[in-house]
């Protein structure tokens, strides 16, 4: 279960990095904003996977 916990964790670093090197959005602040609700986002779905998977 703890490995779970990393590897999701783990793809989604790995998706926001991916998106930060490929610069699809000229304004920072867009990516910024993309980002932090993206973070957000995942956050969420990830405590509720989580938590009804137990």
């Amino acid at each position: 279960m703890i490995m779970q916990v990393y590897l999701s964790l783990g793809a989604v670093h790995f998706l926001f990095f991916i998106l930060r090197k490929r610069r699809i959005f000229r304004s920072p602040f867009n990516l910024l904003l993309l980002r932090r609700t993206g973070e957000r986002f995942w956050l969420q779905w990830f405590f509720f996977y989580f938590f009804f998977n137990n």
